[in-house]
């Protein structure tokens, strides 16, 4: 049970140390000698160059360990459950699809031809063993914390995905593989890559350890066919042995056209965490300090943490007044000692020391990295639409109470 929120988490498919485990499952996927699994500050797991790589060199090539298909009657049928939620879906159906497709025959029961579930539990171990978020906001579209039952599921005080309650319910699946399946469909969602025009899902074990940079050591190639699905990391430039390699988790051209606060807004509405890479903090500063008190602000990301207030209480921009940031910025800034509260743009523009938006792999001038409390970098306001490591989380399903109602 997490002591944070009291959420019910599947357990662990590994004994000991997560690091042991992913290294244990790379082991036929990356040679030692050329890639390290580390525990990178601030980012979690990742890899750290084993040997020197020069230029366009392949650091990794592999095919697809997991491919989804979203097609056909049962996809159809799952597509269409989630449209009847009156909530809405945190996740696109295709995501809750896959992670269907990626139960145990076991755990699928009855529904294990229909489904298309292939996968054994030690296939299954590893894809637990990638990144899924720690927490999802119950402000998120299709998020609560229930105090009834829902869906024929008795739940208690923790974050429950509604689409996956809905679904153990209606294919009648044990308590037990619920929190596997919210935890599967998260996995797919920030791990896998979309194929052929948004119609197939791929994951790569090996790939997906690499952490993000908006100027990244390393850049990822696609290449596929109906039968094979292939992914090739090859270095952008000279890598030093000892550098964590790194690939860009948003489009690399782009980030260099943008600012900081605009990649950082799309990194968080994708990938829920704020960007700490070189490129959006150029120079060793002090993290963000609200312009008034000069405390270091708390970034709070809107769809991983409820925010710093009661339930319905919505933080309000202290600088533009925005309402309920939560709901129009993947993430904002929280004052803990003045209760001050500051959006993206508003906290670029004065409401905090704010960092140089300089271009990606340009580094900021003296004068830039001397910056005072007096002297503010301005941004101007963006009008950017987003479309938008370790516990792995689960709903708090009740393990005294059935899944469903007897009846």
């Amino acid at each position: 049970i997490c002591n944070s929120c009291g959420m019910a988490a599947i357990r662990p498919p590994w004994q000991g140390s997560r690091l042991a485990f992913v290294e244990d499952c790379l082991v036929d996927r990356v040679l030692k000698s050329d890639l390290v699994v580390e525990d990178c500050p601030v980012k979690g797991l990742g890899y750290v160059a084993g040997r020197d790589f020069e230029e366009d060199e392949v650091i990794l090539d592999c095919l697809a360990d997991r491919v989804s298909t979203a097609s056909g009657p049962m996809y159809d049928k799952v597509v269409k459950m989630c449209g009847e939620l009156e909530c809405g879906s945190y996740l696109g159906a295709m995501f809750y699809w896959a992670g269907l497709t990626t139960l145990t025959r076991e755990q699928a029961g009855d529904w294990a031809d229909e489904l298309g579930c292939s996968i054994t539990a030690e296939e299954q171990a590893m894809l637990l063993s990638l990144h899924a978020p720690s927490s999802l906001s119950s402000r998120a579209t299709g998020i609560s914390v229930p105090e009834l039952e829902i869906a024929g599921m008795k739940v208690k005080g923790g974050v429950v995905d509604l689409t996956v309650a809905f679904l153990v319910d209606h294919f009648g699946f044990t308590r037990d593989v619920a929190p596997v399946l919210q935890t599967l469909a998260l996995i797919w969602k920030y791990n896998a890559f979309e194929l052929l025009n948004d119609t197939r899902l791929a994951l790569f074990i090996a790939p997906s350890m690499c952490n993000h940079s908006c100027d990244p050591e390393a850049a990822y190639y696609l290449e596929y066919g109906e039968d094979f699905t292939r992914m090739v990391v090859r270095a952008l430039r000279p890598v030093i042995a000892g550098t964590e390699v790194t690939v860009s988790y948003i489009d690399r051209h782009q980030a260099k056209e943008d600012t900081a606060t605009t990649r950082r807004k799309a990194i968080a509405a994708g990938w829920l965490f704020l960007c700490h890479c070189e490129a959006c903090c150029p120079y060793e500063t002090t993290p963000e300090e609200c312009k008034k008190c000069s405390t270091l602000l708390k970034p709070w990301i809107s769809d991983l943490e409820s925010g710093p207030y009661d339930k319905g209480e919505g933080a309000t921009c202290d600088g533009c007044g925005q309402e309920d940031m939560a709901v129009f910025h993947s993430y904002f800034f929280h004052c803990e000692s003045c209760e001050m509260d500051w959006c993206p743009d508003c906290c670029n523009r004065g409401g905090c020391r704010a960092r140089s938006p300089t271009s990606v792999g340009e580094s900021a001038s003296p004068e830039e990295a001397s910056l005072g409390e007096a002297d503010v970098v301005v941004v101007e306001a963006l009008d950017v639409e987003l479309t938008g490591t370790e516990p792995v989380v689960a709903p708090c399903w009740d393990a005294d109470e059935d899944v469903r109602d007897a009846g």
